[in-house]
């Protein structure tokens, strides 16, 4: 499958909240993700070069319109996301496993000589909308070490030819929220949070050679 996905950094997280549920959006579920990204062993292909991902995430759920606070779901999967394929969007190659002991494929992992980059906590509102039958999921993020919120908008598609139409829709939804293609980054969230903790001497470029 491939996951057309564009992401934007939010002016105004409850503005753009409130013209989501005007446009129809449903809100699911609120989210941490604690996610782990590894590297292969030095010498071998360099994921931060190839522009791969091989990433295990913890997930809780919660539903904010419950009164108790306790997550109603806990689980954990595995990830490997290719080569972005696009030049306006996220665009990739994505392959996902459930996970029943995250700690100990952790451990297995390690064990094969593959290196921890970062583990990084995503705390994430989750908003679903079905327009001209694609069924898009919208992401209302605050990223660990990044300001301010963002937003991810999703569809999964099965060939290129509903990649381009996928691709139509979200830009066209995007409009209607006041956001545009020129407001898409392509850069994952985990080469953002890199960047900045490089910038701020916080970790050294050769950590990630």
């Amino acid at each position: 499958m491939l996951e057309v996905e564009v992401k934007f950094k939010l002016q105004n997280k409850e503005v753009f909240e409130e013209n989501l549920k005007q446009l129809g959006a449903n809100y699911v579920v609120d989210i941490i993700h604690k996610d782990t990204y590894y590297n292969l062993p030095k010498g071998m292909r360099n994921f931060a070069k190839t522009d791969e991902a091989l990433r295990l995430r913890r997930i809780e759920e919660y539903d904010v319109r419950e009164t108790e606070t306790v997550a109603h779901k806990i689980s954990s999967d595995l990830t490997y996301k290719g080569p972005k394929i696009d030049t306006e969007t996220k665009t990739r190659k994505e392959l996902i496993t459930t996970v029943g002991n995250p700690d100990e494929l952790d451990s297995i992992i390690k064990s094969l000589g593959f290196r921890t980059v970062l583990t990084l906590a995503k705390y994430r509102r989750l908003y679903t909308l079905d327009v001209e039958g694609h069924h898009i999921e919208m992401l209302i993020d605050k990223i660990e070490h990044l300001d301010g919120y963002y937003a991810e908008c999703e569809i999964m598609a099965s060939s290129d030819k509903e990649m381009e139409e996928s691709k139509v829709i979200i830009f066209d939804i995007l409009e209607k929220l006041g956001y545009y293609k020129t407001d898409s980054i392509l850069a994952s969230y985990l080469e953002l949070v890199i960047k900045k903790l490089i910038e701020n001497g916080e970790i050294s470029e050769e950590e990630f050679a």
